[in-house]
């Protein structure tokens, strides 16, 4: 599992009665955004519906629609139509992941909405955004360019990337018996690659920083830390290229977007659900940061599974699996979201 979360800190920075749903449909389908063309497919129920149905937003790795199948099989079988497209620049979607920023992805969700909408099987008032760590920041601005009528965030952040970086590199830096001086020293190199990219200020003492860390037998911990992507930039400020083509994760690209002014004015329904167990996000911190906004309004509802980690796996003797009963809890919201969540 340590492996798990450092592939984790890498790729951040860089039934009841209803429809016959004993078969699944497949449709294979594209759509424009930001003049890229998007490939993926969509799965559904047997049948003419209307069903509800989800986009699936991913997280901050490369990703591609073979990722979150057991969701997909799960919805479909609840009777739910997905939506599950080739992240850009992954697969067979065109453009460039290493180059977009947030705003850049939610086009992309928002143009995947659309298409699923078009389509005669969907049910378009229970048509909503699924999204999963990095997902849940890009939702948000997915909906203000193509409204969703509910959400579900798993392992969703309502934290700064920067912040959140900063508590996953201590989770593993303490795990590794390191000390807290050391995950703040780490966190402050990490991100001051960033904003150097973003600033052009700062090279000559990042870089000495850099020429001390690398050789520290402590970065073993982190394991090849700058996968941001294929090219990690140490030239000087008059030789980089524009911030815009710089190849850094959007997460990365995207280190102070606060996503709390946003849960703040949704009115919609929204499930976030957490693991317990998570050593990505301080779950504490990201729940009472949306507490205020959840109390006013109602619609922001909680579930946590006290053994779950980041992708909502729990350990047993058989290997890691999802919680009893959290699939059709998912399910079930998607299907009603005004429900009201038993929270534990």
């Amino acid at each position: 599992m340590r492996i798990l979360a450092v592939i984790t800190v890498l790729s951040f920075l860089l039934g009841a009665c209803g429809p016959n749903v004993s078969a699944i449909h497949t449709e294979e389908v594209s759509f424009v955004s930001q003049g890229d063309t998007l490939k993926g497919v969509i799965s559904k129920p047997t049948g003419d519906g209307p069903f509800p149905a989800v986009v699936m937003i991913h997280g901050s790795s490369p990703a591609t629609r073979k990722n979150f199948q057991q969701y997909t099989r799960s919805f479909v079988h609840q009777g739910i139509a997905v939506l599950n497209y080739d992240k850009r620049g992954c697969g067979s979607s065109g453009g460039s992941m290493w180059t977009a920023n947030f705003a850049d992805l939610g086009a992309d969700a928002a143009a995947a909405l659309e298409h699923l909408a078009a389509r005669p099987y969907t049910d378009t008032t229970r048509l909503g955004y699924w999204a999963i760590s990095q997902g849940a920041w890009v939702m948000h601005l997915a909906h203000e360019r193509a409204p969703a009528d509910f959400f579900v965030g798993v392992s969703a952040p309502t934290i700064t990337p920067r912040d959140q970086i900063r508590y996953h590199t201590a989770s593993i830096v303490l795990e590794n018996g390191g000390t807290e001086a050391f995950a703040e020293r780490f966190h402050a190199y990490l991100t001051g690659y960033i904003d150097y990219l973003r600033t052009r200020q700062g090279y000559e003492q990042w870089m000495r920083e850099d020429s001390l860390l690398r050789t520290d037998d402590r970065m073993q911990w982190l394991g090849d830390f700058f996968a941001f992507s294929d090219l990690v930039h140490r030239e000087p400020p008059e030789e980089l290229p524009p911030f815009g083509e710089c190849q850094v994760n959007p997460s990365a690209r995207n280190l102070d977007f606060d996503p709390l002014p946003y849960y703040e004015r949704l009115t919609e329904p929204v499930l976030l659900v957490y693991g317990r167990n998570d050593n990505s996000l301080p779950l504490r911190d990201c729940l009472e940061r949306v507490l205020p906004a959840a109390r006013r309004e109602g619609q922001i509802q909680f579930k946590a599974y006290f053994n779950a980690d980041h992708g909502l796996r729990e350990k047993s003797a058989g290997g890691d699996r999802y919680p009893e009963g959290y699939m059709q809890l998912l399910g079930d919201f998607i299907k009603d979201p005004g429900m009201r969540i038993v929270s534990e």
